[in-house]
């Protein structure tokens, strides 16, 4: 298990590559932060940054999971302001709401 502030990474196996500060987790990967997790077959975890990958086994049968609810997680640090015609009712960015899921 990886811990960082609030945010959480288990698997089933991991390594631990001390020169690159980064935890690598195997089978069954989840990282969660409150209420989103995101699940995937391989999690590489970057210390350092707090840059987290989430990765499918690349055979096809395996895939990456996300489930995001909006509102529960902290807020990100303070972007552009929004475009002429955004309103409290439609705060997605622009850029269709794509974020990385970061551990810090």
């Amino acid at each position: 298990m990886v811990t960082q502030k609030d945010q959480t990474a288990t698997g089933d196996n991991g390594i631990y590559d001390m020169k690159s500060n980064t935890p690598v987790l195997t089978g069954n990967a989840v990282v969660s932060q409150g209420q989103t997790v995101v699940r995937g077959d391989r999690l590489v975890v970057d210390m350092t940054s707090g840059a987290s990958r989430v990765e499918s086994s690349g055979s096809g049968k395996g895939r990456v999971e996300g489930l995001f609810i909006p509102g529960t997680t902290p807020a990100a640090p303070a972007g552009p302001k929004p475009h002429s015609g955004d309103t409290e009712r439609n705060p997605r960015p622009r850029n269709g709401g794509s974020r990385p899921l970061r551990l810090n």
